[in-house]
């Protein structure tokens, strides 16, 4: 099972962006597998983790999650949904201190599940170094390696409802998008803002 990463053409990186690719799609189906007002944790044990990486070919059907592993995936997977939040670039919409320590989890997730670069003139196969659990999550972190190399990185963000916060591409043009989906996400968080202004409107004192 091998990651390729390819170097990306000056002619269609504007218009190819705006769709994502099977790397992104992989990525944001990891996300959005955490509970929300919308479902349930769907990762309630390793095996259930083990089912889903095998069946989106992250995992060789030989391999064999542990409960360390388990849990190095839920904390990959929470350090993800803050970093996404980050490429909303509100300040309101992630603490730098949270920023900062999932930067620091990613970045100890991926000493301990590294991956080896085997380099071509055109591509670069990212193989993990590793076997079973960390091979998986090795494979994972590889897949935000393509993302970076290609462009496509922070088109992926997590929605500003604090109830959803569901991963989503971003397909705008200027990159300005905020919701996973207008209704209900959008539509809920524009009626938030209204109250809000109306209530501190109400607030201002008579002179």
């Amino acid at each position: 099972m091998v990651l390729m990463v390819s170097t990306p053409s000056s002619t269609s990186a504007t218009s190819s962006h705006l769709q994502p690719s099977l790397a992104a799609e992989q990525v944001l189906a990891f996300v959005n597998t955490r509970a929300n007002k919308l479902q349930p944790e769907q990762f309630p044990d390793a095996v259930t983790l083990e089912r889903w990486l095998q069946e989106h070919q992250l995992m060789n059907p030989e391999d064999v999650l542990t409960d360390t592993d388990l849990q190095e995936a839920l904390q990959l997977r929470a350090a993800l949904v803050v970093v996404l939040l980050s490429h909303l670039e509100d300040p309101e919409a992630v603490a730098p201190e949270d920023l900062q320590q999932a930067t620091a989890h990613l970045h100890h997730l991926a000493r301990s599940h590294p991956l080896i670069s085997l380099i071509s003139d055109t591509e670069v196969s990212l193989v993990p170094a590793r076997s079973g659990g960390s091979a998986a999550l090795g494979r994972l972190l590889g897949l935000i390696t393509e993302l970076v190399l290609t462009g496509r990185w922070n088109r992926l963000k997590a929605c500003r409802n604090d109830g959803c916060q569901n991963g989503f591409y971003d397909r705008t043009r200027n990159g300005a998008g905020t919701f996973c989906s207008q209704n209900p996400c959008g539509a809920l968080m524009a009626m938030r803002a209204y109250r809000k202004r109306k209530q501190q409107t109400q607030q201002v004192p008579e002179s």
